[in-house]
């Protein structure tokens, strides 16, 4: 499943990667906020997260 991850840190990028041993996920990694203005770099995406 590919996953669009949104207002990440870099301290959380390491605990995301560590429950996905098996990478049965592809994870991409965004600073930005998502908001109207940038909805588009979720297309594509089978899943969205937002931390926060």
């Amino acid at each position: 499943m590919k996953v669009a991850i949104f207002s990440t840190k870099y301290y959380e990028r390491e605990h995301l990667e560590k429950y996905n041993i098996d990478g049965r996920h592809k994870l991409a990694y965004f600073q930005m906020l998502l908001n109207a203005e940038t909805v588009t770099a979720a297309r594509g995406f089978d899943a969205i997260s937002l931390t926060k």
